[in-house]
């Protein structure tokens, strides 16, 4: 208990150190009239960033605050905790991905002026994918507790550790002893049949077209030389 509270003051302390100065930022940001669009776009940085910070801090002030029986128990609190820190990490890492992109055309290609669609399709990266992904990764719990299943049954499944892999693999009867209610069972199968159905990535998709062009060119490659050597010369 002793360690847990050392990190949670060190948290506490780099949380607020991270939230004073992003506000510092955007204040320093205010003062100045004519803003280069990129420190618009660090702004938001920071804002995501300030987020983020307060997600750790809203976490921290829990879990000090909770007794030693409901630390492990979920709560609402906990989720909009959750919430926070996943959705701010996503949006910082997009802004990071956007700046540099927008670094990139200015510098490298040289463009003047940015066309105002531009700007709106940061913010809808920056602000709106990140919301529609994390509303995207439904833990199975999370999905049960939406259909008013008992935290006593849903505490039952994490001690005899029964995830979604383990549900994968048992029958109606097995899973009839946890959930009695047999919409709950269908629903929760459908569910999880949905999650392993889901298409791939496009980056995913990018690497598998990569990995077959390059698998194609060393196949062209190798003919050509077992070509070149069958081929014998002719003397004059």
């Amino acid at each position: 208990m002793g360690k847990d509270i050392y990190i949670s003051v060190i948290t506490l302390i780099s949380g607020s150190l991270s939230f004073l100065g992003g506000l510092m930022l955007i204040l320093s940001h205010s003062c100045i009239k004519r803003l280069h669009y990129i420190r618009r776009m660090l702004v938001c940085l920071t804002i995501a960033n300030i987020i983020q910070a307060s997600g750790n801090l809203l976490g921290t002030v829990n879990y000090l605050t909770l007794k030693p029986l409901d630390v492990s128990k979920p709560d609402r609190f906990c989720v909009f905790q959750s919430f926070l820190t996943t959705f701010s990490s996503i949006a910082s890492f997009n802004w990071s991905s956007m700046i540099a992109v927008h670094v990139f055309f200015c510098v490298v290609r040289k463009v003047q002026t940015i066309p105002k669609y531009v700007c709106f399709v940061y913010h809808v990266v920056g602000w709106l994918i990140p919301d529609l992904f994390k509303q995207n990764q439904i833990s199975m719990e999370s999905f049960l507790r939406r259909r008013g299943v008992k935290e006593a049954t849903l505490k039952t499944l994490r001690e005899q550790k029964i995830d979604e892999e383990a549900v994968r693999g048992m029958s109606d009867s097995d899973l009839e002893k946890y959930l009695p209610k047999k919409g709950d069972r269908f629903a929760l199968k459908d569910f999880l049949a949905q999650g392993q159905q889901k298409p791939k990535s496009s980056k995913t998709s990018l690497m598998d077209r990569l990995r077959d062009r390059l698998q194609k060119h060393r196949s062209n490659a190798s003919s050509t030389d077992q070509e070149s050597e069958s081929t014998v010369k002719i003397p004059k």
